[in-house]
């Protein structure tokens, strides 16, 4: 019986890279945002009032401008 090494693409692990890692388990959408898994990545449902790749800006905070050029 030959003895295997194998290396797993992004996004899998386990000895024959057959378990699919779940990004969201480090809980990455801020703000009430609600993550779903996908292969070797996550997409992020942001709540109204909030948007970014993890929900992290507050639309709220930007409705007076404080930003000079952003």
């Amino acid at each position: 019986l030959a003895s295997f090494t194998c290396y797993c693409h992004p996004g899998y692990t386990g000895r024959l890279c057959e378990t699919n890692i779940n990004e969201c388990l480090s809980q990455p959408c801020k703000n009430g945002g609600t993550c779903q898994d996908r292969e070797n990545s996550y997409i992020c449902s942001c709540p109204k009032g909030t948007a970014g790749i993890n929900c992290e800006v507050n639309l709220d905070d930007c409705k007076s401008k404080p930003c000079d050029f952003g």
